[in-house]
């Protein structure tokens, strides 16, 4: 499948779930990174515009295209921080150094939890979440090979190291005069997706089903130019040596919708193996909605809560190995495991060994 490296020219804003009604809020807030189904929407557009496609013709010529892959690039590459690696409280604000979590036994744990779990995640100092932070791939593939003591300091990026935030301000005006009109003042924060290293600006680079889709391209809800590096010469990860376990790791590496709120059905699939979830490290929803311009006049798309990427799920296989599962992914690939919008990119994932007799240390 070809890659192709978008880079962006300009500010860039991508509106999140949340409603936004000019005269009642004054700021807009945004997400970053953007859901997978914003490459989508902006590789139809632009193949469109190349093939000549009708606004009547847009969906029936461009279903085909599919997202397969999300990365982001600048001084090296990046990957959402997997969310069972934690911050200590202690460290300073400008200490970038995250720790794995321990597993207990739930015996004499009382949990709130729906589903009943074997193992949970803890750690005995002050802990807590990152947001937005990103590893780079020499550490990720340590992270997926799981070839690091429990001690180790995992050295991470947060994201306003390979962005920077710049504000606008605006102002609503009236269609008919078009003169500013009261209480109509409003702010976004838009994303420049470089800081102080312009030679490293980040990049997106999307794998997909399509190898030409033009030169330019529309991206962010004010559709800023964006320019297209066609068959990007993109490296995957270096091959993971899978173990003869029964458990692993399954890493998110974009948002995805499950029917049954955070947890996968891996059944679903993966028909021919059994499978229990032991525990996991998930974090907020985030909720993703959409825009069908393929529509008459344009379309709202249902608003859905989506599990963020970098969700962590420790599996064990109940008929088999890791290793034997990971071969039968390479003869039968299976790219997503979101059960809703799959080929908008959503449920994009890795399979990481899992070694649980590091991890385990009991909470009581």
């Amino acid at each position: 499948m070809p890659y192709i490296k978008i880079e962006a020219i300009d500010t860039l804003f991508f509106k999140d779930g949340r409603p936004f009604s000019m005269g009642e809020e004054t700021y807009a807030t945004g997400i970053f990174p953007p859901p997978p189904s914003v490459f989508l929407g902006m590789l139809r557009s632009a193949y469109a515009s190349e093939k000549n496609i009708s606004l009547d013709r847009i969906k029936e010529e461009t279903e085909h295209i599919k997202i397969e892959g999300v990365y982001y690039s600048a001084d090296n590459d990046y990957y959402p921080i997997p969310l069972d690696l934690v911050r200590l409280k202690s460290l300073h604000k400008d200490e970038n150094e995250a720790i794995s979590l321990f597993a207990s036994n739930m015996q004499g744990v009382v949990s709130s939890s729906s589903k009943k779990l074997e193992y949970v995640l803890w750690h005995n100092e002050h802990i807590e979440n990152i947001p937005n932070g990103m590893i780079d791939r020499k550490l990720f593939e340590y992270y997926l090979k799981d070839s690091r003591p429990m001690n180790f300091d995992w050295k991470y990026q947060p994201m306003n190291k390979l962005t920077q935030t710049e504000f606008k301000i605006g102002i609503g005006r009236n269609k008919q005069n078009k003169q500013s009109e009261d209480g109509k003042l409003y702010r976004v924060g838009m994303v420049r997706l470089q800081n102080n290293t312009p030679e490293h600006s980040l990049n997106f680079v999307i794998k997909t089903n399509i190898d030409n889709v033009g030169c330019l391209g529309k991206l962010g809800a004010e559709g800023k130019s964006v320019i297209f590096h066609n068959n990007e010469q993109f490296t995957p990860l270096n091959k993971i040596d899978y173990t003869d376990n029964n458990h692993f790791r399954l890493y998110l590496n974009t948002p995805a919708f499950f029917e049954k709120g955070h947890i996968p059905n891996l059944k679903k699939h993966f028909p021919s193996w059994d499978f229990e979830i032991i525990t996991y490290a998930v974090g907020k929803p985030l909720h993703i909605g959409g825009f069908d311009m393929a529509e008459k006049g344009g379309f709202p798309k249902s608003m859905m809560k989506a599990v963020p990427a970098g969700s962590v799920y420790y599996v064990k296989i109940l008929n088999g190995t890791t290793k034997a599962f990971v071969e039968s992914l390479e003869k039968n690939p299976v790219s997503s495991i979101s059960d809703y919008r799959a080929n908008e990119g959503f449920g994009l994932f890795y399979v990481g060994n899992l070694d649980m007799n590091k991890r385990i240390k009991s909470i009581l």
